[in-house]
């Protein structure tokens, strides 16, 4: 799928492009295609949980069209940023 036009989506969503949306819609597609998605799925067969709201979520968005009003996007915020080395 291409980058660009999510990328597009997202930062029209949240008025402005920033890194974490860019990695939202990375781990977005790399979530589905992990899954065998193409595309993202109708007809809610995909939930997605995020650790992070804000870009994070609104990039994971973007990618996957999971959102918390059709109950397909949970958020779970402990006041935590993860990190890997």
């Amino acid at each position: 799928m291409n980058l660009q036009p999510l990328l597009e989506k997202s930062s029209r969503g949240h008025s402005h492009l920033c890194p974490r949306q860019i990695l939202g819609v990375r781990m977005g597609l790399a979530g589905m295609a992990a899954l065998g998605f193409d595309a993202p799925p109708d007809k809610k067969r995909l939930l997605v949980i995020v650790k992070s709201d804000g870009c994070f979520a609104d990039g994971v968005i973007a990618a996957t069209n999971c959102t918390v009003g059709h109950r397909t996007l949970r958020v779970e915020d402990y006041g935590k940023t993860e990190r890997c080395n």
